[in-house]
Order: structure tokens, then sequence, then C-alpha cells
């Protein structure tokens, strides 16, 4: 995820952070127009992680607390006690997952229209 965020970061972005169940299934979406099943496509880094605090995520962005959630049965798991980054899967369900893993990520970037800063472009890339 690391990555993911540096790559963001270089365009004036951050990894996403889905606030509302619209917006995490218009991501989702944006997702299966690119996903072959089982590829790395089909799992996607948004920047909710509980690094600081297990149980507890945050987006990375700003640290505050992930309010919206649409987890997977059974997440999340901490699974070895080593997921601790959130990855999108093509059907829209949240999944933890190491951190290290490389997959696809989704950018978010704020954009004036009109004078007002209500804008979103999202962007793909695998790292």
């Amino acid at each position: 995820m690391r990555l993911a965020v540096k790559q963001c970061e270089g365009n004036a972005a951050y990894l996403a952070e889905i606030e509302s169940r619209e917006e995490n299934d218009w991501i989702s979406s944006l997702i299966r127009d690119y996903c072959v099943k089982d590829s790395p496509w089909c799992h996607t880094w948004i920047g909710a992680r509980d690094i600081v605090h297990e149980g507890v995520f945050t987006w990375g962005r700003y640290g505050n607390q992930v309010t919206f959630t649409h987890w997977a049965l059974g997440q999340p798991d901490n699974a070895g006690s080593v997921e601790h980054c959130v990855h999108l899967y093509a059907d829209g369900l949240w999944n933890d997952m190491p951190c290290q893993v490389s997959i696809s990520f989704v950018c978010e970037k704020n954009i004036e229209l009109n004078n007002q800063s209500d804008g979103v472009i999202i962007t793909r890339e695998q790292v």
C-alpha cells in the first residue's frame, strides 16, 4: 500500500476514502470494468487502515475515523495479526489485508467545480 500512497500523492491525490454506499457502489463499478476473474485488478486498495489501533479503522489522509463500511462476511479478521490495510473487491465488499501486498489502487482528488470543492477524480493504476 505504501507505493500506492506515494503514487497518489505524486498526483496531488490520496487513496480513496469511501463515505457512502453510493460512492462504494460507484467505485466498485469502475473496478468491475477492469476486473478479470482472480486478477490483481479485482482487488483495489482504498485509504482505510487500522495501523494505530487494531480494529479502529481510519482514513490515511487525515486520520479521520471510518464511519461507513461494507465488510465482506467475517471481515475484518486481522488474519495472522498482520492485516491492517483495506481493499475493495470488485463486488464492493471490503477486506483487510497485509499492507505490503501489491494490488491496484484508487486515488481520489478534490477538484474545484464552479468555485465549489465537491468534485472528485478517480484514477486506477497497479503497483
